[in-house]
C-alpha cells in the first residue's frame, strides 16, 4: 500500500508547484503595462506514477516549464506594417512643413506678392511719370524678391533638416542593432544552459519592432536562439549573432551624396521605413519643389529684364535690368533703380517722354502670358500648380499615415488578445493557485496527523 510518506511528497510537490504558479501570475500582473511583454503560462503535468500491490499510485503534480504566449506570424506582420507607418509619418512631417511654407490661405504669400507686382506695372502704365507709382512698384518688386529668397531659404533649411534627421535615424539604427546583438548573446547563453529567456526575447522583439519602423529589415532566427538582421533591398548585414558590422556602425550618412552607405562605403538601397520616407521626400519631392521655384524665379527675372532693357526711363536711357541675381536665392531689384526710380523703363522704344507707357503695359501683360511649362501656363498658374501639388502630396501623406496608424492599432490589439496580460484572467489564475496551495498545505497537515496516530500506536 502507498506509504504515508508518499502523501507528504505529493503535498510537497503541490506546494512547490503552486507557489511557482503564484510567482508567475504575480510576474504577469506586474508587467501588465510593460511595452512588448508577452504573458507567460505555467505548464503542469501529472508526476510519474508507480505500481504497487494495490495498483497504480500517483505521485503528485510537477511543472514542466514556462511557455511564452507568442505568435511570431502576427509579430512579423506588425513589423512589416510598422515599416510602412514609419515611411508615411516621415513624409507627412516633411510635406506638412512645406505646405505651411507655401500656404496662401491667409491672402499673403508669394502668389499674392506676384499679383501685386504685376498690378504695380499696371498702375505705372496709367501714370508713367508718377513718382508715387514708381516708388510703389520698387517696393512691390522688393517684396516679391524677398518672398522668393525667403521661400528658397526655407526650403533649403528643410532640406538640411531632413539630412540631419537621416543622420540621426542612422545613429538610432546602429544603437538598436547593438541592443539586438547584446540580447542575442544573453538569450543564447541562457537557453543553451537549459533556461528560458522569455523576458530577453520580449525585449529583442521590441527592439526589432523599433528597427522595422526606421528601415526595411529582414530577420532570421537560428537554432541557438540568435537572430541575424539584414537591411535594405540588397540585404546588407546589420546584426550577425552578437556582432554589429563596422565596429557598431553598420550604416553611415555619406556627406558628399547624402545617401546611405555601409561600413565599407558601399551604397545601401534602403527600401522602406522612416529612412526611406526621409530620403525620398528630400531627393524627389523637395528637390522637385525647389526646381519648380527656381524655374519660376529665373523665368520671371529673364522675361522682366528682357522687356526692361528694351524700354527707356524718364532720362531717355534704356538697356537696364530690373532684377539682379541668378536664382530665387539672390533675386532682388537692381540697386540702380532703387537709387533713382526715374530709371524704371515705363516707356517703350521710341515713345515720347514723359508719357510713354508701352513698356509698362507689356510688363503688366506678362502676368497673363503663357511663358511657363513650355508655353502652357502663366506665372500665376504655374505657382498655383506648385502649391496644389504640395497640398495634394501632404494630404496623401496624412491619409496614408492615418490609415497605417489605424492598421497598426488593429494589429496591436490582436497581438494583445494573444500575448497581452488580462488582469481578470490573471486574478482567476491567482485564486486557483492560491486555493490549490492551501489545499496542498492541508494535505501535508493531514499526513502529519496520520503519522502522529501511527507513531502513538507503537
Amino acid at each position: 500500500m502507498p506509504a504515508i510518506g508518499n502523501i507528504l511528497e505529493i503535498g510537497r510537490s503541490a506546494l512547490l508547484t503552486y507557489q511557482q504558479g503564484v510567482n508567475l501570475t504575480s510576474h504577469n500582473i506586474a508587467n501588465v503595462n510593460t511595452p512588448g511583454y508577452s504573458r507567460q503560462r505555467l505548464n503542469l503535468e501529472t508526476a510519474v506514477v508507480y505500481n504497487t500491490d494495490s495498483g497504480t499510485v500517483g505521485s503528485g503534480v510537477t511543472a514542466t516549464g514556462i511557455d511564452r504566449v507568442y505568435d511570431r506570424f502576427i509579430t512579423g506582420q506588425i513589423n512589416r506594417e510598422n515599416q510602412n507607418l514609419g515611411n508615411w509619418e516621415a513624409r507627412e512631417a516633411v510635406l506638412g512643413r512645406v505646405e505651411i511654407l507655401l500656404n496662401e490661405a491667409s491672402g499673403a504669400g508669394l502668389g499674392q506678392s506676384m499679383s501685386e507686382f504685376w498690378n504695380g506695372w499696371q498702375d505705372l502704365s496709367n501714370m508713367p511719370d508718377g513718382m508715387t507709382e514708381r516708388t510703389v512698384l520698387i517696393g512691390r518688386g522688393q517684396a516679391m524678391s524677398a518672398y522668393f529668397r525667403n521661400t528658397r531659404e526655407s526650403l533649403d533649411d528643410i532640406e538640411r533638416d531632413i539630412t540631419g534627421s537621416i543622420g540621426d535615424t542612422v545613429d538610432e539604427i546602429s544603437a538598436l542593432a547593438q541592443r539586438v546583438a547584446d540580447l542575442n548573446g544573453k538569450i543564447s547563453q541562457i537557453e543553451m544552459g537549459g533556461g528560458t529567456a522569455h523576458e530577453f526575447r520580449d525585449q529583442r522583439d521590441l527592439a526589432l519592432k523599433d528597427l522595422s519602423k526606421l528601415a526595411d529589415i529582414r530577420t532570421f532566427e537560428k537554432d541557438d536562439g540568435m537572430v541575424s538582421v539584414s537591411i535594405g533591398a540588397d540585404g546588407k548585414p546589420l546584426v550577425i549573432d552578437t556582432v554589429v558590422p563596422g565596429d557598431g556602425k553598420p550604416l553611415n550618412l555619406d556627406a558628399a551624396t547624402g545617401g546611405i552607405v555601409d561600413a565599407a562605403g558601399n551604397p545601401v538601397a534602403i527600401g522602406g521605413g522612416k529612412l526611406k520616407g526621409l530620403i525620398d521626400t528630400r531627393d524627389t519631392d523637395l528637390k522637385g519643389y525647389i526646381a519648380d521655384l527656381e524655374d519660376l524665379a529665373q523665368t520671371l527675372m529673364e522675361r522682366v529684364n528682357t522687356l526692361h532693357r528694351d524700354g527707356t526711363g524718364l532720362d531717355g536711357i534704356g538697356g537696364r535690368d530690373f532684377f539682379t541675381g541668378t536664382s530665387a536665392a539672390d533675386m532682388d531689384v537692381h540697386p540702380d533703380l532703387v537709387d533713382d526710380i526715374s530709371r524704371i523703363a515705363a516707356a517703350g522704344p521710341g515713345e515720347a517722354l514723359p508719357g510713354g507707357n508701352g513698356n509698362a503695359l507689356a510688363m503688366a501683360d506678362l502676368q497673363n502670358s503663357l511663358v511657363m511649362n513650355d508655353g502652357r501656363s502663366t506665372f500665376d498658374e504655374y505657382y498655383s500648380a506648385l502649391v496644389g501639388a504640395v497640398g495634394s502630396a501632404s494630404r496623401s501623406a496624412s491619409q496614408g499615415a492615418l490609415h497605417q496608424s489605424e492598421m497598426m492599432t488593429q494589429l496591436e490589439t490582436y497581438r494583445e488578445s494573444i500575448s497581452g496580460v488580462s488582469l481578470d484572467e490573471e486574478m482567476i489564475n491567482l485564486i486557483q493557485f492560491q486555493n490549490a496551495y492551501q489545499a496542498a498545505a492541508k494535505l501535508i497537515t493531514v499526513a502529519d496527523e496520520l503519522l502522529d496516530t501511527v507513531i502513538n500506536m507503537l
